[in-house]
């Protein structure tokens, strides 16, 4: 059975590059059926460290959300040089994070959907409301819409050329 998800995509290493490699590389997996626009913004708690690039992909696939996470996506970050360290705000590659997963509220080690960090961060919440401007985060009684953080664009720099670029690489792999 497949199912809708929404994956929070980041980078400040090569951003523009790893981005696009890991689009291809999740293409093979899964349907990307939606492309939010990209947002530059600086690096939390680091100031010494490039800005990120940050957007949200909706996709589909008939894959748990365990299997998405530890079998594709951790695979993906792996194959494109991310190290996971003990600090939470490293540089980093490509961070593909599970933020939603259907209507699926799940708390397990390793895997926490909906991603608490929707409702505090806006380079996840602007972008993922781009792609789902109807969307009701799960145990919530509020729309995703409804949510002040998904309408504060402060901080966030919109990238609009690779915005655009993105979208046309997702435009010709999926032309429905």
């Amino acid at each position: 059975m497949n199912e809708t998800a929404y994956i929070g995509v980041g980078s400040n290493i090569s951003a523009e590059r790893n981005i696009k490699r890991a689009f291809e590389l999740l293409c093979d997996f899964v349907v990307i059926d939606a492309v939010s626009n990209c947002y530059c913004s600086e690096a939390l708690d680091r100031p010494d460290q490039n800005c990120y690039i940050n957007c949200v992909w909706k996709i589909v696939t008939s894959l748990s959300p365990l299997s998405l996470k530890r079998d594709v996506l951790s695979r993906i970050e792996k194959q494109l040089g991310r190290v996971r360290t003990g600090d939470i705000y490293a540089a980093r590659t490509i961070d593909l994070d599970l933020i939603l997963y259907g209507d699926d509220i799940i708390r397990q080690e390793g895997l926490i959907i909906p991603d608490p960090e929707i409702t505090r961060r806006n380079f996840i919440a602007v972008p993922l409301l781009e792609t789902a401007a109807q969307l009701r985060i799960p145990g919530m009684r509020e729309m995703l819409t409804e949510l002040p953080i998904s309408h504060d664009h402060t901080g966030l720099e919109y990238t609009e050329c690779f915005s655009t670029e993105l979208k046309l690489i997702a435009a010709s792999r999926n032309p429905s």
